[in-house]
């Protein structure tokens, strides 16, 4: 949990719950009644529900600190998580609710000791998981709701907020790849990013960041400059580490509107 931890899912969590909101926020609350088929939940009662996963956990790993869910009563749990989707509220109330249960569950895990995250419960059919594989299925859980409502919304006749980001920053990178200047600059911001790579530099990888800089790597998510440093450190950037004597040779580089690509042989140095 060096690399990915407690504290980097609690980042995590947090841009997906603030990105959960703003779809709150797109959707009009003449539309919270919605529902893509009769059987489906509602706008209203799919935040609810999402607001409310939270309280599963502080029930499953602190207040009753479980080591086994085999013979647990999910029956009562879901029947009061219905219970709590079929009451009214209004859309503030609901966006409320989305960012005080966010804030707490975040809060809580970024104070859970190590000891209690790499605890073991035991899964219906006897395999294993740790305290905090299951914390991440909460995160993947809220994203699976999220993207439903993403359908819904375009059923609405919304564009998704990032969609329309996506779109904007499409239309300012289409105008300056079309640029002969532009292109240059696109390419040497990718040599300022690889160079400190190949030297084994780390503040240098740091400073060619921006401040909000997201990483992806193998699903893994780092959004914040400390856990982007602690990537690289164990990743092996760092003076010293296992890609420090990595000498990297740029075979091509090219560039779509919203990429550079970087074609690169490495070979070992002595």
């Amino acid at each position: 949990m060096d690399v990915y931890g407690p504290k980097q899912l609690a980042e995590s969590m947090r841009t997906v719950r603030k990105n959960t909101i703003l779809i709150a926020e797109d959707i009009p609350e003449k539309d919270y009644g919605y529902r893509p088929t009769p059987e489906s939940r509602s706008v209203a009662e799919t935040l609810i529900h999402i607001a409310f996963l939270s309280r599963a956990d502080r029930l499953l790993h602190e207040e009753e600190h479980v080591f086994s869910l085999e013979g647990f009563s999910f029956g009562a749990l879901i029947k009061k998580s219905e219970a709590e989707e079929k009451r009214p509220r209004s859309k503030t109330e609901i966006i409320t609710l989305l960012r005080t249960e966010g804030d707490r569950w975040c809060q809580w895990v970024e104070g859970l000791p190590e000891a209690v995250l790499s605890e073991q419960v035991r899964q219906p059919g006897g395999a294993s998981k740790s305290r905090f594989e299951m914390l991440l299925g909460t995160k993947e859980h809220e994203m699976h709701h999220r993207a439903q409502l993403t359908v819904i919304e375009r059923l609405l006749g919304i564009v998704p907020h990032l969609t329309r980001n996506r779109q904007a920053a499409g239309g300012a990178l289409t105008s300056a790849t079309n640029d002969p200047q532009s292109s240059r600059w696109l390419r040497d911001a990718a040599l300022r990013h690889r160079r400190p790579e190949d030297e084994g530099d780390l503040d240098a990888i740091m400073a060619s960041f921006a401040e909000n800089a997201v990483v992806e790597f193998n699903g893994m998510v780092f959004d914040s400059p400390p856990a982007i440093r602690a990537f690289h450190e164990k990743l092996g950037f760092a003076e010293g580490g296992a890609l420090s004597k990595i000498e990297v040779e740029e075979t091509h580089c090219s560039h779509t509107d919203d990429e550079v690509v970087l074609d690169r042989l490495s070979v070992r140095r002595p």
